[in-house]
């Protein structure tokens, strides 16, 4: 009986005091043999089950028999748990069919074997021991054997080693009276014990790959390092690919021995020594070989070639000298490094770009007036007016309101967590992605940076735009103290604002000018009275004393006009007013620096510039703070579904955004330009990049037409043939409809259809008739329609109230 039958009727936690009990009185030879029996034999019945496996689930899916109790095949495959249990055996029946085959294909070559349509297992063994098939485990020690013996030995081996195990009987390997993969591997180890210097040898003639080459010669090489002498190649046993043209002087001793060889002086002398025999005396096969594990030489070339390459490395003076010349010859491992290595498939290199000479007064004069660096200087903070002059057109603010109005209305403050005027939901709304990309913002802030890195990234960062009485007081830096005395983290991270609205001294930044200049001594200070802290901003509420304030100054109102950009230094403190008495709206950049690798950023703990090409991509929050702190609250779960992608404009807005690398030729080109030393060439790019970005972004015609009235059912095809972005809400008192890219005056004929009619056209009303309390029954034909068209009695969104809806809004809002 077999280990394998007799471990079947055992309990599986009984095995191995079975085993113990059943193998410790033999000596370890037999107890070996079995085991490895065993072993061989359960590797077959894996083979045979995920065989059967194979077969059955195939017949089941043909025949459809999962018809009979279930809807669907997948409903099927769900309950039985197919993915799991049954496809591995499927995929490993397909594997091992394919391993046969390749196997079997490589015995055939060895062995010489013509094509028959009688399988492996007739061919090999006919006769009583022939067994009904042959598995993986089997033909893959065949292809062993038939790499080092010929067939009619081999064959004989195995027969005899299959009967010795018959007569054994017991439990020896299997009880199969057939040749099994077991007997195949014990004749093959047996066969190779004492010739396993010269097999290897041999092995070398009777396989091409270099891998093959490589461990065999390898191996040769170990085993003569051994106390065992090496064994002289016999002439008379056969070689299983057999070569009438070498000498075989140079096959069985110079050719074999080359990748035993360590150093390459020993190479050289194997090649001079055969290329004074003559270099025609090999075989192309063997030459191949040789000119490859020599001198380096590429083999994948005719006899000729080859020939006259072996001729011309033999006649130089020196290999290396050879090799040099003609770099193209030989392997990469065996030539020097060149320019071509790095090139690969390009032939020229590319120009590597030059440093940058960034003058800030320049780009400050030129893009903030005279004294405006002066005051940065002084101060660490300015406010430089009317940078974002452009954006102050009718048509541009009548879509900037209603971008930060819908956002608005779409926002739900996180019960328990205080707003401080941020709208937490308004991370890449349209002006943000326009304003993120301008050229000025940038210049201004690589001029103002300590370090003047040009190459910055956008931050994305959440936008301000508190209720009315909202409370905003807040005062701290954005620094983490420790780090930034330490090591001067963040010293660079400016911070900036573009203001929407013209601010007032009770509506505003409040900021500590000059605490620059004193911030060291402060934190002397803060660490005398134990208010050391490592986060990664600084509250000032408290820690900045009144015997500081009185020392160095108390915080103070600098409100910004429309339109109108403010720069601070990390180290100066600043805050906002207690609460909102106006609509304040800010947005924020945050430049961020990229390091020479292009990839991490300046601020420890953010993420990384592959991280914020991916939300500024899919518009999604991120997932680190712009100082590195995991957000704890507030935190967007997913993209805001009416988020629109800002189409490219330019290569540097690109860059600004992630969406092209800093290194990129265009980008390089418009960054000399914008930051370089001449005046007028870059007042003339700012104008048209701006132009081009304003294109982009989507405008309002400010001009109302209605004698191109269509019908209604062709401005409906309109809408559904271009895919024009509608975000509409359905409420008792705000009918909100939001058309981005479409002329107002179509809006303007689509509404008086509606009004007509007596149907809203919006998904939540479809095609039901407006009730009386609807609020497009106030409505009477227009004939032209502003950016916010009033339907009620309540105030436009200029004029904000503490009272009506829950945003502090109380209107109709059409676009």
């Amino acid at each position: 009986m077999s280990l394998l039958t007799l471990i079947n009727t055992v309990k599986p936690v009984d095995i191995a005091s079975f085993l113990q009990t059943t193998l410790s009185p033999l000596p370890p030879s037999q107890q070996l043999d079995h085991l490895l029996g065993f072993l061989n034999s359960a590797n077959d019945a894996e083979e045979i089950l995920s065989h059967s496996v194979s077969h059955a689930w195939s017949y089941l899916v043909q025949h459809s028999l999962w018809s009979s109790r279930y809807s669907s095949l997948d409903l099927f495959r769900a309950d039985i748990a197919y993915d799991t249990a049954i496809l591995p055996f499927i995929e490993r029946s397909n594997s091992n069919y394919n391993k046969l085959d390749r196997y079997i294909r490589i015995i055939k070559r060895n062995w010489h074997i013509a094509h028959t349509d009688k399988p492996l297992s007739t061919v090999l063994f006919s006769g009583p021991l022939e067994p009904p098939t042959i598995s993986r485990r089997a033909v893959q020690c065949l292809g062993k054997f038939s790499a080092v013996c010929d067939q009619n030995q081999a064959v004989t081996l195995i027969l005899k080693q299959t009967e010795a195990r018959l007569d054994a009987g017991m439990f020896m390997t299997s009880r199969s009276t057939f040749v099994v993969a077991a007997d195949i591997a014990l004749a093959f180890t047996d066969f190779t014990k004492p010739l396993l210097p010269l097999l290897t040898e041999v092995s070398q003639l009777t396989t091409e790959t270099p891998l093959t080459l490589l461990a065999a010669a390898a191996a040769a090489a170990a085993v003569r390092s051994t106390l065992v002498p090496p064994l002289a190649f016999d002439q008379s046993k056969p070689i299983g690919r057999p070569c009438h043209v070498c000498p075989p002087d140079i096959l069985n001793t110079d050719l074999t021995a080359i990748k035993s060889l360590d150093n390459n002086s020993e190479r050289l002398q194997l090649f001079g020594h055969v290329a004074q025999l003559g270099f025609d005396t090999l075989c192309h096969r063997h030459l191949r070989t040789f000119a490859s594990l020599t001198v380096g030489l590429y083999n994948n070339m005719n006899h000729l070639v080859l020939t006259h390459r072996l001729a011309r490395v033999n006649d130089s003076p020196s290999i290396e000298e050879c090799r040099r010349e003609n770099p193209d010859w030989f392997q990469e491992s065996d030539r020097p490094e060149s320019e071509a290595d790095y090139l690969v498939v390009y032939r020229y290199p590319p120009i590597h770009i030059t440093h940058l000479q960034i003058d800030p007064k320049a780009i400050f004069k030129r893009f903030a007036g005279t004294k405006a660096l002066q005051t940065w200087d002084q101060d660490g903070t300015v406010i430089i007016p009317n940078i974002f002059h452009y954006l102050n057109q009718p048509d541009l603010m009548g879509i900037i309101d209603i971008d930060f109005d819908m956002y608005r209305h779409h926002y739900r403050p996180v019960p328990g967590r205080p707003k401080m005027g941020f709208l937490r939901n308004m991370i890449y709304g349209l002006t943000q992605q326009l304003v993120r990309q301008d050229p000025v913002w940038y210049a201004l802030m690589v001029a103002a940076r300590p370090d003047h890195n040009p190459n910055l990234v956008s931050y994305p960062y959440i936008a301000r735009d508190p209720y009315l009485n909202e409370p905003t007081a807040f005062l701290h830096l954005d620094l983490n103290m420790r780090e930034f005395i330490r090591s001067s983290q963040g010293a660079n991270i400016l911070s900036s604002s573009l203001s929407l609205d013209e601010e007032q001294k009770d509506t505003c930044t409040l900021v500590v000018p000059g605490f620059h200049r004193h911030i060291h001594e402060w934190h002397k200070r803060r660490v005398t009275r134990g208010e050391d802290s490592t986060g990664t901003t600084t509250n000032c509420n408290h820690q900045y004393r009144p015997e500081d304030r009185t020392e160095w100054g108390t915080p103070v109102a600098c409100p910004c006009p429309a339109f109108g950009l403010r720069l601070t230094r990390p180290e100066i403190i600043h805050g906002s007013t207690p609460k909102c008495c106006r609509r304040r709206r800010v947005i924020y950049a945050w430049h961020t620096g990229i390091q020479s690798d292009h990839l991490t950023l300046e601020n420890p703990g953010t993420l990384n510039w592959e991280g914020v090409a991916a939300c500024h991509r899919d518009l999604e929050a991120p997932a680190r703070g712009v100082g590195g702190e995991i957000p704890t609250h507030s935190v967007p779960p997913f993209r805001f579904p009416a988020a629109i992608y800002l189409e490219s404009s330019y290569p540097l807005g690109d860059a600004l955004l992630a969406r092209r690398r800093w290194d990129d030729p265009e980008v390089v080109l418009e960054r000399n330009i914008l930051l370089g030393p001449d005046h007028d060439l870059a007042l003339n790019y700012v104008e048209e990049k701006r132009k081009k970005m304003v294109k982009k972004f989507p405008k309002l015609s400010a001009s109302w037409n209605r004698s191109n009235e269509l019908p209604s059912a062709k401005i409906l095809s309109f809408f559904t043939r271009n895919n024009m972005v509608q975000i509409l809400r359905c409420r008792i008192n705000l009918h909100f409809i939001f058309l981005l890219n479409i002329d107002c005056s179509i809006i303007v004929i689509l509404l008086n259809q509606v009004i007509k009619n007596g149907k809203c056209f919006c998904p939540v009303c479809t095609t039901t008739p407006l009730s009386s309390t609807h609020p497009l029954n106030e409505l009477s034909p227009i004939s032209e329609l502003s950016p916010f068209y009033v339907l009620n009695t309540s105030p436009p969104p200029h004029v904000m109230t503490d009272k009506g809806s829950q945003n502090g809004w109380d209107h109709h809002v059409i676009s």
